[in-house]
């Protein structure tokens, strides 16, 4: 399900099976910084974890050349999108609820459900059942950045 403006604005694929964006978004103003921040470290050097981080990255950097993008092992000052693999810890540093956990500890998914969380103004969790999950996760997130006049806004989805 799609609400609001991102509805009439974007249209992702492939479709998740829900999709609802908040009220608000994250706002990186132009010159500003967000860090993409892999985790856990043991599940670094997935190739599939390194494309989702580096998509991201070059989206940002096409986005908005004056926007510090950097993928780092923790959280810096400014933005975060967090990128996070289930089968390696499943127990991500963000509260998740019970719907969400059912989503990424089911088989049925062949590894490749996802949830992404915006707890806060200034970070969004993508959160895959295994590394094929982060990087659909992470396709999502990229299809809904957009530039307008203050900088580069990043819809908070669930």
């Amino acid at each position: 399900m799609m609400t609001g403006a991102l509805c009439a604005e974007v249209r992702v694929v492939p479709t998740p099976q829900y999709l609802e964006t908040l009220n608000d978004s994250i706002r990186v103003p132009d010159g500003g910084a967000v860090g993409i921040v892999p985790g856990p470290a043991s599940s670094l050097s997935s190739p599939k974890m390194k494309l989702a981080a580096s998509f991201l990255e070059d989206s940002l950097r096409r986005i908005s050349t004056s926007t510090k993008v950097m993928i780092a092992d923790q959280k810096s000052a400014g933005v975060a999108i967090h990128l996070w693999n289930w089968a390696v810890d499943p127990n991500p540093p963000v509260p998740l609820n019970l719907l969400d956990r059912q989503t990424l500890s089911d088989p049925n998914h062949w590894g490749q459900s996802y949830i992404i969380r915006a707890p806060d103004a200034a970070s969004l969790w993508a959160i895959g059942s295994s590394d094929q999950g982060v990087l659909l996760a992470a396709m999502t997130i990229l299809q809904t950045i957009r530039h307008t006049s203050a900088g580069t806004e990043i819809p908070r989805l669930y």
